[in-house]
């Protein structure tokens, strides 16, 4: 074998290795299978981004994207022992790590059915995926004591959205001279094309325990000075974009997003607005959410009931309420204390036709 023969046939095996190689990458730099069982036993954050990753990318067949979803998204369910009568009950569905994939689009069906009977459904759309990895059902009363089944039906399906987000290699880049010499790397959108859509179906089944409200285990209440003081620090109002609600006819604008931040102690709050005159306006919505959580709630102005026209200045009150906290069966103990914030209604009557 001359030289020349000699370079050619390295060249083409340095080819053939750099294309196995970038095929592998492609694929998740390992067999599906063998990935989803080491993260089955073994679940961590990198290996769920790894599996999230290989179908935001439509590297993986329809059914291996099934076997995926499986694997990143069938929750274990958290109940209480039991349930009071009377009050909003609630499961936590829980998946060993929190799942997201911003280059997708989800459509989510579920129903929700106890003793056969449907409790709710839910159909939802949206662009970008975001599985935490506790999320919380809440549900109505049920009809008495004794034990409840309970089914949740749920349809996962995901396809590309329209646009991804990639990672190029640019120059000359944005840093300053002379790293501008240097290529760097930014954040650029690009057309998404990948074609594959997967989808999950799931069905839960399971039993809760529902007892005379004398029977159950009370959600305690705590407050001290310590507590009161890393309480309030954590939450924060802000009034949302000017934006209208029209609702039974009236358009609304105001309203409060309540803002809290690594929660030293869980809450469950009702919502009131009390008005300039001290009359109290209750709502039908609250919050429950468990210690160290961070996150965000907004309320619209609708909520409260309010429909004489004009500008009604006011509070947001953040009463405690232990009978809501039954919906999450994390919470056993909240915070006893009250907050309230500032906020402005504006009803608008609608307009009427001249004729």
């Amino acid at each position: 074998m001359d030289r020349r023969t000699f370079i050619v046939l390295a060249i083409g095996l340095v080819l053939i290795a750099a294309a196995a190689v970038v095929f592998v990458i492609a694929r998740g730099g390992t067999n599906v299978d063998a990935l989803i069982k080491s993260y089955r036993a073994g679940p961590t954050q990198a290996k769920a981004d790894r599996l999230a990753a290989m179908i935001e990318t439509c590297s993986v067949s329809p059914d291996e994207g099934t076997r995926i979803l499986e694997a990143l998204l069938k929750p274990e369910v958290q109940t209480r022992d039991a349930y009071p009568t009377g009050k909003t009950m609630g499961v936590n569905l829980v998946i060993p790590c929190a799942v997201t994939m911003s280059d997708m689009s989800l459509h989510l069906d579920e129903t929700l059915r106890m003793d056969g009977r449907v409790g709710w459904v839910k159909r939802l759309g949206t662009s970008g995926v975001s599985f935490e990895k506790s999320m919380c059902l809440e549900f109505g009363p049920a009809s008495g004591p004794g034990m409840h089944s309970m089914s949740i039906e749920r349809t996962v399906k995901l396809k590309p959205s329209g646009m991804r987000t990639v990672r190029k290699l640019i120059w000359p880049s944005k840093r300053r001279f002379p790293l501008n010499l240097l290529p760097g790397r930014s954040t650029v959108f690009v057309a998404n094309t990948g074609k594959a859509e997967y989808e999950y179906r799931l069905e839960l089944r399971f039993n809760l325990k529902v007892v005379a409200p004398e029977d159950a285990v009370p959600i305690a209440v705590r407050r001290n000075e310590e507590l009161d003081r890393k309480m309030m620090e954590s939450f924060s109002a802000e009034e949302p974009p000017d934006s209208n609600l029209t609702c039974n006819g009236l358009k609304y604008r105001g309203g409060l997003t309540i803002r809290y931040t690594s929660l030293p102690e869980s809450v469950s709050f009702r919502m009131i607005f009390r008005d300039a005159d001290g009359q109290e306006h209750p709502s039908n919505v609250g919050l429950a959410v468990p210690a160290e959580k961070t996150g965000s709630m907004g309320y619209s102005p609708s909520l409260f009931g309010i429909k004489e026209p004009g500008r009604h200045k006011g509070t947001l009150i953040l009463r405690p309420d232990p009978d809501r906290a039954y919906c999450d069966p994390s919470i056993n103990a909240i915070w006893g204390g009250e907050l309230e914030f500032p906020m402005e209604i504006e009803v608008e009557a609608p307009e009427t036709e001249v004729k």
